[in-house]
């Protein structure tokens, strides 16, 4: 993209963002996240963003073999993080469902005037935990 004026093609640039976060925002979150989706849904976007920074300073430093290089390990950084992000929301969303799940069988196994009084689910014991990771620097 080419701009008369810089600030203007900043500018441009910056509202691009904004405006595909906010769409991606919009696509990974629930009607009513929890807490912990909301985080997981920030962290995925923000390492979309690191990627895709990363992948424009990639491109752009293709022809300075040192920086080229740089920029490709730093790529695949972001692209490691990413794609943990997203397994971390996929899991969480996981778990979510089956404690979703094991409530509505507990609530149909007692009388219509009982409480949710039933065994409650272990999160040790209801699937992989999951796991925090830290790929070092950004």
């Amino acid at each position: 993209m080419v701009c008369a004026e810089p600030r203007l093609c900043i500018f441009s640039w910056k509202l691009l963002l904004i405006r595909k976060l906010n769409d991606l925002q919009g696509e990974l979150t629930p009607g009513e996240p929890t807490p912990i989706e909301r985080l997981l849904v920030d962290r995925v976007l923000a390492n979309w963003l690191r990627l895709h920074f990363a992948e424009l300073a990639a491109t752009q430093a293709m022809n300075r073999p040192k920086h080229a290089e740089f920029w490709d390990k730093r790529q695949s950084r972001a692209e490691r993080a990413y794609l943990a992000s997203l397994g971390a929301l996929t899991t969480m969303r996981k778990f979510l469902s089956a404690v979703t799940v094991a409530a509505a069988t507990t609530a149909q196994h007692h009388d219509s005037n009982s409480t949710l009084e039933g065994p409650i689910v272990d999160p040790t014991h209801s699937g992989p935990p999951l796991r925090l990771v830290d790929y070092g620097g950004a």
